[in-house]
């Protein structure tokens, strides 16, 4: 994901599941807001499985 300094999510990548995983992820991560830090902007990656 993109992240803005103001802590706003810029954008995000599902990389697995079927394409209505894929935009509900993305839509739940967009409504994450993040801590605000003094760059304009950073990635950041991260796992997890949804499986069970």
């Amino acid at each position: 994901m993109a992240i803005a300094g103001s802590g706003r999510v810029l954008g995000s990548s599902v990389r697995a599941g079927t394409a209505d995983f894929q935009r509900c992820v993305q839509r739940q991560v967009g409504a994450i807001s993040f801590p605000t830090f003094p760059a304009q902007r950073m990635g950041a990656s991260y796992s997890f499985d949804a499986s069970q």
